[in-house]
């Protein structure tokens, strides 16, 4: 999400057929959801979107350039007709428009598998509950592997869903959390704040 970032330049239109991991074709593909004959899936986007950033109204997505070859992620602000251009959203919300993007595209185009660095960077902690849930529900139709040190990322998910790495001398451990174990603990304190306690292990190594 750079200045520099290719999710914030032009993208060619027809680059639609799946989401890049850097997101560089974000408008191509939000444009192609839209175009979609019910476009349910692109309205589902734009409400998640605007759960997370209230400000926003919806994107402007028209091709230019030469043979209208090129996008860019426009967009609009709500009660405003002036039009914005990517290098106009925070690092934050670009990060969230293409995670929700990626989360909320039809089943049939999810990948089998979404791994996800860090997601919850430049969020608001609602944004994260969002994020969560939106986790949980493609995770019924694809595996997703999330990497996060974000406390208020776990209270969206049950204990089972959590995996702690700890370093050890040959190596990394991974222990899957366990209800039955953390059922005495889960009865006064949150996932969240157990994490904080550092009663599921994983702290600094």
């Amino acid at each position: 999400t750079s200045p520099t970032a290719k999710v914030r330049q032009y993208c060619y239109v027809g680059d639609d057929r799946w989401l890049m991991p850097d997101a560089g074709n974000l408008a191509a593909v939000l444009f192609k959801l839209k175009r979609d004959e019910d476009g349910k899936a692109y309205r589902r986007i734009v409400g998640t979107i605007r759960q997370i950033a209230p400000y926003f109204d919806d994107f402007d997505l028209e091709p230019t350039g030469p043979a209208g070859k090129d996008i860019t992620l426009n967009w609009r602000e709500r009660g405003s007709d002036q039009l914005f251009g990517p290098h106009q959203i925070s690092d934050g919300t670009l990060r969230a428009m293409a995670l929700v993007t990626l989360l909320l595209q039809p089943v049939d185009d999810l990948p089998n598998v979404i791994v996800i660095d860090e997601p919850e960077l430049g969020l608001h902690p609602f944004a994260k509950n969002i994020l969560a849930s939106l986790m949980k529900k493609a995770s019924h139709h694809c595996q997703i592997i999330v990497a996060t040190q974000s406390a208020g990322l776990l209270d969206g998910f049950e204990p089972e869903d959590i995996v702690v790495v700890e370093r050890a001398e040959s190596g990394s451990v991974f222990e899957r959390q366990n209800a039955e174990k953390l059922k005495d603990w889960l009865e006064e304190y949150t996932l969240r704040e157990l994490w904080e306690k550092n009663v599921l292990g994983g702290g600094p190594a």
